[in-house]
């Protein structure tokens, strides 16, 4: 569960903000070579494609959802690019910055 919007609400949350990292999955991605395949890149890019349909599923009940772009940041040997993804993170809550004032207003 990429997303476990519905594990936070059985858990008695009132408000969800989910975290969509698997949004950005089919950005153009300016170093993924994608003339070369190989059994790696086939499984790799099917498990990444299963998670960006199982987030979308797992983000529909919550109350807000944040989905920072990260289409070439982030890949599991990027270890050093914190700065970047924090970033990233930082741009996409200030876009629902004001979805957010409305919830705590109720």
């Amino acid at each position: 569960m990429p997303v476990p919007v519905e594990t936070t609400r059985k858990m008695g949350a009132e408000l969800v903000i989910a975290v969509n990292l698997d949004a950005d999955y089919f950005a153009p991605n300016k170093n993924n070579n994608k003339s070369t395949f190989s059994f790696y890149k086939i499984a790799n890019n099917s498990i990444n494609i299963l998670r960006y349909h199982l987030a979308l599923c797992n983000v529909k009940d919550a109350d807000i959802t944040i989905e920072p772009k990260l289409g070439g940041i982030v890949h599991w040997n990027k270890f050093l690019n914190g700065k970047e993804l924090i970033s990233a993170g930082e741009k996409a809550m200030k876009t629902n910055l004001s979805q957010l004032k409305k919830y705590i207003k109720k």
